[in-house]
């Protein structure tokens, strides 16, 4: 590149572009810009993906709770409880190619929840 006065010369396939000082500082600007609003939506997106996964995941809760303090398992379906599980495997094998940290967190937190609600069923059994 050749500096002529204010402006800049490109030759870019044969072409000669000329560029000056004022357009470039402008391109450099919305640039910035651009990059800047991309993050602030790319981190919105995060917030609103950590937040649904907290309350679905809280949501699981009282039903382990309830299981804990009852010693009740037997209304609980294998069949849920297996199919939510599978579910919940392969959101969580998603969210790790991914590398969605919302999609882990919320799902490996619900693996664990639900593990215990499974190991819960077999310690108690049936209704007593």
């Amino acid at each position: 590149m050749v500096a002529l006065g204010s402006s800049r010369q490109r030759v870019t396939k044969g072409l000669v572009l000329s560029i000056s000082s004022e357009a470039r500082d402008y391109y450099n600007w919305i640039t910035a810009t651009v990059k800047a609003l991309h993050w602030f939506v790319h981190s919105l997106i995060t917030l609103l993906g950590f937040a649904a996964g907290t309350l679905t995941t809280l949501s699981f809760v009282p039903q382990v709770y309830k299981v804990w303090r009852t010693k009740r398992g037997g209304d609980l379906s294998w069949g849920m409880l297996l199919a939510f599980f599978s579910g919940v495997v392969l959101w969580l094998i998603y969210g790790i190619l991914l590398r969605a940290a919302p999609i882990i967190t919320a799902n490996a937190v619900t693996l664990v929840l639900l593990v215990a609600i499974i190991l819960m069923k077999i310690r108690y059994g049936t209704d007593r």
